[in-house]
Formats: structure tokens, C-alpha cells, sequence
């Protein structure tokens, strides 16, 4: 009972030091900020229009700046695929299972996409802002 415990508890940290040692969980932690970011920046860029005050110079640049991290980060995530293909869950990086709504003429409708073209999609709606 007690070597087998042994056994299962060597299995387990095997498996997390394996997990911690990916490259990319750190990439896909990276990616949540810089969304998250690129989409603060862009709604306080909305806010700053409507009001007026908008400075051109110091919003597009952090703005282009993020854009780039996005877009290195993107390419980061194919050539991980391979790393973490064991996993379930990697399946996102190329079928399209992440739900998106999407408008066309005002009419809302729900499109699926993988986590590369949802960053291209992501990535091509910010700049044409």
C-alpha cells in the first residue's frame, strides 16, 4: 500500500514539473494580458474620442506595441502545439471550438473559430480601428 502511494505521488510530480515545464501555459497567460489589454487601450481610446482628449501619439504606440507581443505570441502558439499535443485541451489551437459572435449588417450570429484565426481576427479588428 505504502510503495504504491510512493508510485502514484512520483507520478504526480512527474507529470506537474512536465506541465510547469511547457512553454506554452506561460505563452497562453501572456496572450489573456495582452487581449485584455489591447482591449482596455482600445475602449479608453472610444471614451477619449468621444470626450476629446485623445493623444494619438501615446495610445498607438502602446497599442502598436501590444499588437506586435500578440502577434509573436500568436506564431508561439503552432510551434508549441507540439509540446502539449498529449493534452485534451490543445485541440483548440486548431479546431475551431472557441464560440464568437460576430455582426454582419447589424444581424448577431455566433462563429467558431480556433485560437490562431481568433487572434487573427482579434489582431485585424484592432487595427482597423
Amino acid at each position: 500500500m505504502i510503495g504504491t502511494n510512493i508510485g502514484i505521488l512520483a507520478y504526480i510530480i512527474e507529470q506537474v514539473a512536465h506541465t510547469n515545464s511547457l512553454d506554452i501555459f506561460n505563452h497562453l497567460g501572456q496572450i489573456m494580458f495582452y487581449i485584455g489589454s489591447a482591449a482596455n487601450l482600445v475602449r479608453s481610446i472610444s471614451v477619449e474620442i468621444e470626450q476629446g482628449v485623445f493623444n494619438l501619439t501615446r495610445d498607438s504606440e502602446y497599442l502598436n506595441q501590444t499588437i506586435s507581443e500578440l502577434s509573436v505570441l500568436q506564431e508561439n502558439v503552432l510551434s508549441d502545439k507540439s509540446q502539449w499535443s498529449y493534452c485534451p485541451s490543445s485541440k483548440i489551437v486548431i479546431e475551431n471550438i472557441i464560440p464568437i459572435w460576430e455582426f454582419d449588417m447589424g444581424n448577431p450570429y455566433l462563429k467558431k473559430y480556433n485560437l490562431y484565426d481568433a487572434m487573427t481576427n482579434f489582431i485585424q479588428h484592432v487595427n482597423s480601428i
